[in-house]
């Protein structure tokens, strides 16, 4: 798989979480908050900011629990993604290095 297919998949998997994120607030709590609120809870969780609890989670066990899902499945594909990005851009300048040194080997 391409460096730039790679770049687009982990861009549409961190846009699902935060959309799945969004619209699981605004669902369990039956659109009695903004959608604008809905998203900043949702992006305060999975950034792991802790501004503070826009939607008033503490008390509602379904809050809880989707909120923790999110925070797990949010982060597990935020980082896979991170480390996804690194290796990609280590590789692609490891693999120059070398074509170089291959370059200068050849001339010598």
């Amino acid at each position: 798989m391409g460096i730039q297919k790679k770049f687009y998949l982990i861009l549409i998997a961190i846009f699902n979480v935060f959309i799945i994120g969004t619209i699981g607030y605004y669902t369990l709590f039956s659109g009695a908050y903004k959608l604008i609120d809905c998203a900043f809870m949702t992006v305060i969780s999975l950034t792991t900011v802790g501004y503070g609890e826009v939607i008033q989670v503490t008390g509602n066990p379904a809050a809880q629990i989707f909120t923790m899902v999110l925070i797990i499945f949010g982060m597990g594909i935020i980082l896979y993604g991170i480390s996804t990005l690194t290796a990609l851009l280590i590789e692609g300048h490891l693999s120059d290095i070398f074509r170089i040194t291959r370059r200068k080997m050849k001339t010598w």
